[in-house]
Parts: C-alpha cells; sequence; structure tokens
C-alpha cells in the first residue's frame, strides 16, 4: 500500500513526456532505445522537478514495460521517484467493433486499492480514449511530436499549482491543454 501525502498526478509516458520515432528527428535526440529515437518533452525536468513537491508522481503507459524501464532508467527521468510506473498489463483491453481494433484504457478504480482516491487523483494523458472512463480525472495534453518550442509542461505546471489543494478534482472543469 502506498502512503499518500500529496494528491496523485498520474502522467502518460508516449507524446506525453517522451516522443520516440523509428527514424531520426532530429541530430541531438536524448536515447536510442532500441529502434527507435527518444525525444524528451522540453522543460520536463523542471516539469517534474517543480510538480514533484506537490504531487505524488506515477507513470502509467499502454507501452510494454521493458521499453518503460529501459528509456526511464536511461535519461533523467531516472533520478525521479514514482510512485509506480505501470505497463500495458495494468490497463484493460477494449475492442472497439465499429473500427476493429484493440485499445487499452487506464482504469484509475485501480488506485483505490493503493489508498489513492479518486477525489484527490488526475491523470494527464494525450489520448481521451485511453481515460475517456475517468474523464473528470483527465487533463487532456497535447501530443508531443518533437517540437522544441513546445511549453505545455510548463503551462500545466501553473495550472496544477494553482489546484493542488482543492478537496475534489472531480468537481472542477479542467483545462484542455490540446489545442
Amino acid at each position: 500500500m502506498f502512503h499518500q501525502s500529496k494528491p496523485l498526478l498520474v502522467l502518460d509516458f508516449d507524446e506525453t513526456l517522451i516522443h520516440a520515432s523509428n527514424y531520426q528527428i532530429h541530430p541531438e535526440y536524448d536515447l536510442k532505445a532500441y529502434d527507435y529515437f527518444v525525444y524528451l518533452r522540453p522543460d520536463v525536468e523542471e516539469f517534474l522537478t517543480k510538480i514533484s513537491v506537490h504531487y505524488d508522481l506515477a507513470i502509467w503507459s499502454t507501452a510494454s514495460s521493458d521499453y518503460l524501464n529501459f528509456i526511464i532508467g536511461n535519461t533523467l527521468l531516472k533520478k525521479f521517484s514514482f510512485q509506480f510506473v505501470w505497463d500495458r498489463k495494468y490497463c484493460d483491453e477494449k475492442y472497439n467493433r465499429k473500427e476493429t481494433y484493440i485499445y487499452y484504457i487506464k482504469n484509475l478504480s485501480k488506485l483505490a486499492q493503493f489508498g489513492y482516491p479518486l477525489e484527490r487523483t488526475l491523470i494527464v494523458d494525450d489520448s481521451f480514449e485511453k481515460i475517456k472512463f475517468h474523464y473528470k480525472n483527465a487533463i487532456l495534453i497535447k501530443e508531443f511530436k518533437f517540437d522544441r518550442e513546445d511549453e505545455v509542461l510548463l503551462k500545466l505546471y501553473k495550472y496544477l499549482f494553482l489546484i493542488k489543494d482543492e478537496t475534489n478534482f472531480r468537481k472542477l472543469k479542467k483545462i484542455d491543454f490540446a489545442s
């Protein structure tokens, strides 16, 4: 069981904190992971450093655990203390019958067993589909596809700082950082 002293901020990984591409977008990449060139989102270190003062941090991705652990362990992300790093196996698999594909849902109800109340939990993701069942906890963020001028994390920090003491995040109308 986790000990919660602060609200929980669950962060998506791909296209939220990093971008991984099977071709080199820019000569200055942060890591070569398997066949991917990995680029950290601008200001990720500053964002995580500042926000971790006010929130417990976690990562929840639909990627594999090897991929996640390799990238985290070989970038500046390794210096941060995450409550958990969850991969695809912690997601609920869904099937879209109309468009015939499988997708994954991040079911925040799973956090209750670790003592995290939904009222004090936020999830940041670039995909509404993955968090649609917990939209009251969700903050949508612009997909990061490698833009060195991206300032989304700095804007997100300012917003999260303003709401950090709220007793029920689910009642708040969230700012959309996806546009």
